[in-house]
C-alpha cells in the first residue's frame, strides 16, 4: 500500500499522538500489513474521533479480499492465485490483511476497514467466533469463504469436497489400514463442518477390520503438541496403530510423537509445503494436499460471476485435493 500525500497531515497527527510512524498509522487504518492489535485499535479509535474517515473516504472497489498474514507459506499462495486471475480483467480489488486466525479482534478490525471500501463481493478467510458470524450475517453483500472454519447459508465456499476427500484417503490407504487397524483421530474442538465431513467420509470407507479406538479433540494454541502428547500418554498409550489427523496439524502431532519417543504412521490433510518434511521422518504415510493457489483463482472467478449478476449465492465451488502417498 502507498501513502496518499494528501492524507499525510492527518496521518502525521495521529502518528504523533501514538508516538509511532506515519506508515504504521496508514497500515493500521487501511489494514495493509498487520499492526499490533492493541495499537491498531487505539489508532482506529483516534482516527474516528478526529473525523479522519469523514474527510478521507476509502476508494471503492469491486472485490475486497481479507486474508491472514500467517502462515505466510500458505496464504501467500492464495494471494498469488487471486492476483494472477485478476491481472487481465477490469475488476478492481483491494487486499486487507490481519495477523492470523487465532486473533479474532484483529480480524474484526480488518473487516471494519474492508467495509469502508463498499465492495460488491467479499472474499474472506474467516475466523470462527460468535461475533464474526454475526458480522457476516449482518453484511448485506456477497461473501465467498476461502477456508472451511465457518459455514453460513448465504456465503459461498471455494475448496475441497471434504466428504469425498475422506473417502479417497481411506480407499487409497485400504491395505495400510488393514495392517494398522486401530485408528486414533486427532481433531479440533472448534466447530468445523468440513473437518467433520472429511472424518465421516473417512470412517464410512474403512476396511471392515479397522476401527476407531478414540478421538482427541483439542483447541488450537501454542501448547497443542504438549497437550496431544499428554492425552496420548494418559489415555491411548499402546491402544492405536496409526493416527488420522482431521485438520492440518501434522507438525504438532509429529512433535507430540517425538516427545513420547514414538514413531506412529499418520494420515490426513496437510499443506503441500509441510507434508514432505513429515513424510521424510517416517511419520506421514499419506496426506490430502489442498491447492490453495487454485482456490484463490477460483474465488475470483466466483466473485466475477456474482458481480455479473449470476445467481450463485451459497454455492460450493470444488477445488479437488491431491493425494500424496
Amino acid at each position: 500500500c502507498e501513502v496518499n500525500i494528501m492524507d499525510r497531515v492527518t496521518l502525521s497527527k495521529i502518528a504523533k499522538i501514538h508516538r509511532t510512524s506515519t506508515t504504521t498509522v496508514y497500515n493500521a487504518i487501511y489494514s495493509c500489513t498487520p499492526v499490533n492489535t492493541k495499537l491498531k485499535r487505539d489508532i482506529l479509535n483516534t482516527a474516528e474521533s478526529m473525523g479522519y474517515f469523514l474527510k478521507n473516504k476509502m476508494p471503492a472497489c469491486d472485490i475486497a479480499v481479507i486474508l491472514p498474514s500467517n502462515p505466510v507459506y500458505f496464504w501467500s499462495e492464495a494471494e498469488k492465485g487471486i492476483l494472477n486471475e485478476i491481472r487481465n480483467s477490469n475488476i478492481s480489488i483491494k487486499l486487507f490483511t490481519y495477523s492470523n486466525m487465532d486473533d479474532d479482534e484483529d480480524f474484526v478490525l480488518c473487516m471494519e476497514s474492508a467495509k469502508r471500501s463498499n465492495s460488491k463481493v467479499y472474499i474472506i478467510t474467516p475466523v470462527n467466533t460468535e461475533k464474526t458470524i454475526r458480522i457476516f450475517n449482518e453484511l448485506d453483500k456477497n461473501i465467498v469463504f476461502l477456508n472451511e472454519y465457518v459455514e453460513i447459508d448465504k456465503a459461498g465456499f471455494v475448496g475441497a469436497d471434504a466428504y469425498k476427500d475422506g473417502q479417497m484417503l481411506a480407499q487409497a490407504c485400504y491395505d495400510f489400514l488393514k495392517k494398522h487397524p486401530r485408528i486414533l483421530i486427532i481433531n479440533a474442538t472448534a466447530k468445523n463442518c468440513k473437518a467433520e465431513e472429511r472424518k465421516l467420509g473417512f470412517c464410512e470407507s474403512l476396511p471392515e477390520s479397522a476401527r476407531i479406538t478414540g478421538e482427541i479433540k483439542l483447541p488450537f494454541n501454542r501448547t497443542l503438541a504438549a497437550s496431544i502428547a499428554r492425552e496420548i500418554e494418559i489415555r491411548y498409550q499402546g491402544k492405536f496403530d496409526c493416527i488420522f489427523v482431521a485438520q492440518g496439524w501434522f507438525q504438532q502431532v509429529s512433535m507430540a510423537l517425538k516427545k513420547l519417543d514414538l514413531v506412529i504412521p499418520c494420515i490426513g490433510c496437510e499443506n503441500q509445503k509441510v507434508s514432505p518434511k513429515y513424510a521424510e521422518n517416517g511419520k506421514l504415510h499419506a496426506a490430502l494436499v489442498q491447492h490453495i493457489r487454485k482456490q484463490g483463482e477460483q474465488s475470483i472467478k466466483y466473485a466475477m460471476k456474482l458481480i455479473e449478476g449470476v445467481e450463485l449465492h451459497g454455492r460450493n465451488i470444488t477445488v479437488e485435493s491431491t493425494l500424496m502417498i
